[in-house]
């Protein structure tokens, strides 16, 4: 009866997803250069990675956009208040908790795993039922986005929506050995229904993957002065240290360019709109530790067995560097060398 409920409401939720269409601005297809030495030079002797217009109150910008010459891109006032709120989408957006029994010594092992499988059910169900509570949040959204929750919000649901029917299908037929499936198959797993230590097995596999891209950049290219690094190596890079491509590319050489570097670009584009939307909200002491993570993360930042507060402040050293211009071309620089390097090689 459960299985019954749970596949109608999940053909209702295909068939209202379907008729959400949501597009996305793209930014010109013109190739980017990287000068690695170069670029760090420029920064230390022009940019000078200062983090006056990221702390700018809404006085001093106006009379520094006054009295600025033409040429030079206008300062953008920042509120200096902290708002949760606006930083953080709601709580629906991530896996409820999973409470999983601990076996008592007096109880047998098939009443333990039918306890175990039922924990994971229900977990499971709990997660289903977020993803329609965010469906009617996202029909409530304005139009325009306007902070960074209402950004997460619309992102995250549009990850779990594609997601819902095969998963769904996965549950009905499958029930309570889903969580052994799933495992062979983690790319079809919505966002709220990620056990932890699924989502910790992901992670660790991505941050190995991280760490094989960026170990292979800088043994081709570290010790090459003035090397210039093209669009395609770096897209290639950073499209796997941020796992935007399936590692079996790697099995035929990596992706396609033009694959990688699409990818990248959309990434980068999504990147400066959530630096813009935190930082009105009031940067990285406005995050959740949830979402700490999860914003470092998607830096790609390491963050397995590092604290929140590291992490708050890896993510405060991120924006002091990527928000300091306005030059589009300059800020995608910016964020290609962070993403391309661990925290401890930033600049």
């Amino acid at each position: 009866m459960v299985h019954t409920s749970s596949s109608s409401a999940i053909g209702r939720g295909f068939t209202l997803s379907v008729l959400r269409v949501c597009i996305y601005s793209s930014h010109d297809s013109r190739a980017l250069l990287l000068l690695l030495p170069a670029t760090r030079t420029a920064w230390q002797s022009t940019g000078r990675l200062s983090s006056a217009r990221y702390y700018s109150s809404p006085s001093s910008s106006s009379s520094a956009a006054a009295t600025a010459s033409p040429k030079q891109p206008q300062e953008i006032a920042v509120p200096l208040s902290v708002s949760p709120d606006a930083a953080n989408p709601p709580a629906s957006t991530r896996p409820p908790p999973l409470d999983v029994p601990v076996r008592a010594p007096e109880t047998s092992t098939f009443s333990h795993l039918f306890s175990v499988g039922k924990a994971y059910l229900t977990f499971y169900k709990t997660g289903l039922g977020q993803i329609f509570t965010n469906m009617q949040l996202v029909r409530a959204l304005p139009a325009a986005t306007t902070t960074r929750s209402h950004l997460l919000l619309r992102e995250r649901f549009q990850h779990d929506i594609r997601r819902l029917p095969l998963f769904g299908l996965l549950m009905f037929v499958c029930g309570e050995f889903t969580p052994l499936v799933v495992l062979a198959v983690p790319s079809t797993v919505p966002y709220t229904c990620r056990i932890p230590a699924h989502a910790s097995k992901l992670q660790r596999r991505l941050e190995a993957q991280r760490d094989t891209a960026r170990r292979k950049l800088l043994g081709d290219y570290d010790d090459v002065n003035a090397t210039i690094i093209t669009t395609r190596i770096m897209a290639d890079v950073v499209a796997r240290s941020l796992g935007l491509v399936s590692p079996h590319w790697e099995r035929i050489g990596g992706a396609p360019g033009p694959l990688a570097l699409l990818r990248v670009r959309k990434r980068l584009h999504h990147l400066a709109e959530d630096d813009d939307l935190l930082v009105q909200a009031g940067g990285a002491p406005a995050l959740e530790p949830e979402e700490v993570r999860l914003a470092a993360n998607d830096r790609g930042v390491d963050v397995t067995g590092r604290t929140d507060d590291e992490l708050r402040g890896v993510l405060e050293r991120w924006l002091r560097v990527t928000t300091v211009t306005d030059n589009v071309e300059e800020r995608e620089r910016r964020m290609l060398v962070l993403l391309s390097r661990s925290t401890e090689n930033w600049p």
